[in-house]
């Protein structure tokens, strides 16, 4: 596959120094937003907008926004933990579950708006075009962003849940009447969590006015299947 030249960098917004999201009106002025970017010289215009598991902006994240950025797309990866957690590195001491109790629907598609805002020109990603890219706890929250006031032309998510979450926290298939960019959904055929049986029924429930869903499980295949 062809290896593009790129740059990355962290990117932060602070409570009181100048801003990544001084003008976005999406952003909660409350918190802090840390992104890490990754741009190829020569770029497809295309962006992504990397959404993290439950770890937040963990350096495999990192990681993955230059794989994608030596392919030629430009790369976001966002964090969900500014309000609680600051913009400090979210490496393995990072407690992350202290953190992922406190965020909530409003929280989530702040930050997720707020890496949309930087995916369309003249912005950070320079794209024409953009797409969430989610992953198990991300996963969930791309098949969400499929709602039009995200503007993305797709939605890609990882064995990200689509039901009710065990504390009875609402999934996609709740909200389906305000989901409308294409969906692809994949899943580890040997994820436990999430079986087939799981994603089956929401094909139809999640058909869309445009096109359904499409769902694949790769087969022997477990979850977290990128870093297998």
């Amino acid at each position: 596959m062809p290896r593009h030249k790129f740059r990355a960098t962290h990117l932060f917004r602070t409570k009181n120094g100048r801003s990544l999201a001084a003008s976005n009106p999406h952003f909660d002025r409350q918190g802090q937003f840390a992104a890490f970017l990754a741009t190829p010289e020569e770029s497809t215009r295309t962006g992504v907008v990397i959404l993290p598991d439950i770890r937040g902006l963990h350096p495999f994240y990192e990681q993955l926004a230059v794989r994608v950025a030596e392919q030629g797309h430009s790369a976001l990866a966002i964090d969900y933990f500014g309000r609680t957690a600051g913009t400090a590195p979210r490496d393995e001491s990072f407690q992350h579950m202290e953190h992922i109790l406190r965020v909530s629907r409003q929280t989530i598609d702040a930050d997720i708006l707020t890496g949309a805002s930087f995916s369309a020109p003249p912005k950070v990603l320079n794209a024409k075009l953009s797409s969430p890219l989610g992953f198990c706890f991300g996963g969930r929250q791309a098949f969400f962003a499929s709602a039009a006031r995200f503007g993305f032309t797709g939605v890609i998510g990882y064995y990200g849940a689509l039901g009710l979450y065990p504390n009875g926290a609402t999934g996609p298939l709740q909200h389906v009447a305000e989901l409308s960019a294409p969906i692809l959904g994949l899943f580890g055929g040997a994820d436990h969590g999430i079986s087939g049986k799981d994603v089956a029924p929401s094909t139809p429930a999640l058909t869309l006015k445009q096109s359904p869903p499409r769902f694949r499980h790769l087969s022997g295949r477990p979850a977290q299947l990128l870093r297998h």
